[in-house]
């Protein structure tokens, strides 16, 4: 099973929360680890002049057969504003960049929150991160992926699902929780 296939509650940090909203829990670690990524990409990360030229590279991108194995066919419409956001609806998807934002990483960090689906938690979480990671593979290349990865790593930024638990495993992590930090704590008062 691919990682795109995999039940959407595992991509949430918790099963707890509401489906459509979940705190934004690594928003500036991901800020932080893009940061550093894009500093040391220097040229590499382009800049990209004029809405048209933004929505035909997204466009490009969209259109690429690994992109609709993932994410289907999607119509992702590029708009001018003073600030960077994106959304998506079942209506459609759209991205709004200031031009002097439109660098390569920047439009790819707001295509992974266009065809993220809200049902796989907040903002920046896992299942965002994963599909930036990989908007940066295709469209960048591996070795940058790698380097997106790493700052995502030093950065602890989570971009894997969460680990599915058997009840045996989950009591055993119990019992040790038990022995190793509770009874340990209360000796230590």
């Amino acid at each position: 099973m691919n990682w795109f296939e995999l039940p959407k509650d595992r991509w949430r940090n918790s099963s707890q929360t509401s489906r459509y909203r979940e705190w934004d829990f690594q928003k500036q670690k991901c800020y932080d680890a893009e940061r550093v990524f894009r500093n040391a990409l220097g040229e590499k990360n382009e800049m990209i002049s004029t809405v048209v030229k933004i929505q035909a590279y997204v466009d490009r991108i969209c259109s690429y057969a690994w992109f609709k194995r993932r994410w289907g066919e999607v119509k992702v419409t590029v708009k001018q504003t003073v600030t960077g956001c994106a959304r998506g609806s079942y209506l459609g998807s759209w991205i709004k960049l200031p031009i002097w934002l439109g660098s390569k990483v920047v439009i790819l960090h707001e295509l992974a929150h266009a065809i993220t689906p809200p049902s796989t938690g907040g903002g920046h979480g896992r299942y965002w991160a994963k599909t930036f990671l990989e908007l940066v593979h295709h469209a960048m290349g591996e070795s940058e992926m790698v380097l997106l990865r790493d700052n995502f790593k030093a950065y602890k930024v989570k971009y894997l699902p969460r680990k599915q638990l058997s009840e045996t495993t989950r009591a055993a992590a119990r019992e040790r929780f038990v022995t190793n930090v509770l009874k340990r704590g209360a000796t230590c008062v």
